[in-house]
């Protein structure tokens, strides 16, 4: 889903999965958001080069690894990577925003997992996230494993990360960071209708997802697609 962004920009994009031996017990949802966050990451900061996904069985855990070729990272800021909201000072970035929720949620996704997560890279050659996470069930509660697959909606989880992504490119149209229509599981007779606005696409729907059990919620990315919202349809 990301690969047109990338390539967009100029970067390659690889991916190396090799085949498991044997399936892997993780929440499919989580799962998504854990990839999806670490490769939007790496393309916030990186140029040039490439960034690479790749997925391995090593002993005992299966090793996810998103390597980029961006600014990097200095020793000092490593502790602090997956902080709420920490901005890296100084670091050159397709937008201006510090990390919002993201790795901090992608961390707190992979110790669901009983499993862990590191970064790694110096300043100026680039970063490389490694997630592990046990084989097995041994780890899991038995009756959190469902007997069927469920189904999934995997675009719909991506939207919001990939509009955020195509909308740090200069050439893309304002659209991408249009208004999200409102959710239609909201129980509209509950109350309000709310619109939420944040630059930043993981808490635009953290909110969205938490305010959304009980009004009706739209979401933009800036103040020109709020006013055009809240216009089109003024919220409560």
């Amino acid at each position: 889903m990301f690969r047109a962004a990338i390539e967009r920009a100029g970067l390659d994009l690889r991916v190396r999965c090799e085949s498991l031996g044997a399936p892997i017990y993780v929440d499919r949802e989580m799962w998504e958001k854990i990839v999806l966050n670490l490769v939007s990451n790496a393309f916030k900061f990186t140029f040039q080069g490439e960034i690479e996904v790749t997925l391995r069985c090593v002993g005992d855990h299966v090793e996810l690894r998103v390597r980029d070729t961006g600014i990097g990272i200095q020793a000092h800021e490593l502790p602090r990577l997956f902080e709420r909201f920490h901005r890296i000072e100084g670091a050159r970035a397709r937008t201006h925003e510090g990390s919002g929720i993201g790795l901090a949620v992608v961390q707190e996704l992979v110790r669901l997992h009983e499993g862990e997560i590191r970064a790694d890279g110096e300043f100026g050659t680039g970063r490389t996230f490694t997630v592990r996470i046990p084989t097995g069930t041994a780890h899991l509660a038995q009756d959190r494993i469902p007997t069927a697959r469920p189904s999934v909606a995997a675009a719909a989880r991506a939207a919001p990360l990939l509009a955020e992504a195509l909308g740090w490119l200069p050439d893309t149209n304002a659209v991408l960071l249009a208004s999200s229509a409102p959710q239609p599981g909201a129980r509209e007779h509950a109350g309000a209708r709310l619109l939420v606005v944040d630059d930043n696409a993981d808490m635009r729907d953290y909110l969205r997802r938490i305010l959304g059990t009980t009004w009706v919620i739209e979401t933009t990315a800036d103040g020109k697609a709020a006013l055009a919202a809240a216009r089109r349809a003024p919220p409560d």
